[in-house]
């Protein structure tokens, strides 16, 4: 079926899983699930313009466990796998731009109703291609996260740490055409946003 220019795509999806306890302490998911679009809407930034791109195709599979090792510890991880190709195009030639192919989160928590609650979370982003023959690649990170929280009946007291080791990471990555001004043609390479740095945040909080 053709499409208009302002029509949105259709997508079929498909979708099978199962969750199971095991134990009293530990609930684990999985699930395999598949994407066909009749094509896949692209911003170009440099335009301010969406367009769009060939039909494409995507299988993945989603991990999580979800355990309580004490009774106010707790551990939760999610692993996602998405392995996403432009339909049509020649083998070589057809992955999917900026299309995510390996993301995890998870962390450790503790928690009360009241007293210190605290929690060490991360996310991580594989690297994934920057342009359809896969010649350039966004660069991979893993970011960790630390809360520290004191709640209280009137006084809520507590502090973030936002990227607890001051990791070196790219956020918003793009291949872009650009050029210099001592340079006689444009150049395509990733652009990127560079990730915020070690962030210290204090907080506190009074209920009425």
């Amino acid at each position: 079926l053709g499409m208009s220019e302002n029509s949105l795509p259709k997508v079929l999806g498909y979708e099978t899983g199962t969750e199971m306890k095991l134990g009293s302490s530990l609930l684990m998911n999985v699930a395999l699930w598949a994407l066909h679009a009749q094509s896949e809407l692209v911003y170009v930034g440099d335009e301010g313009v969406v367009e769009t791109n060939n039909p494409t195709k995507r299988l993945g599979v989603d991990f999580g466990l979800r355990y309580q090792f004490l009774q106010n510890f707790f551990a939760d991880l999610d692993i996602n796998y998405n392995h996403g190709r432009l339909v049509g195009e020649p083998k070589g030639d057809n992955y999917l731009p900026l299309a995510p192919t390996v993301t995890s989160t998870g962390g450790l928590q503790y928690k009360q109703v009241k007293g210190f609650n605290a929690g060490l979370r991360y996310r991580y982003m594989a690297s994934k291609p920057a342009i359809e023959d896969n010649s350039i690649r966004t660069r991979e990170y893993m970011v960790w996260d630390l809360s520290v929280l004191h709640k209280a009946s009137k006084v809520d007291y507590g502090f973030t740490i936002e990227n607890l080791f001051n990791t070196d990471w790219n956020q918003a990555q793009f291949n872009t055409l650009s050029r210099l001004k001592n340079e006689t043609s444009p150049v395509e390479e990733l652009h990127f946003t560079p990730g915020t740095k070690f962030f210290f945040k204090a907080s506190i909080s009074y209920k009425f």
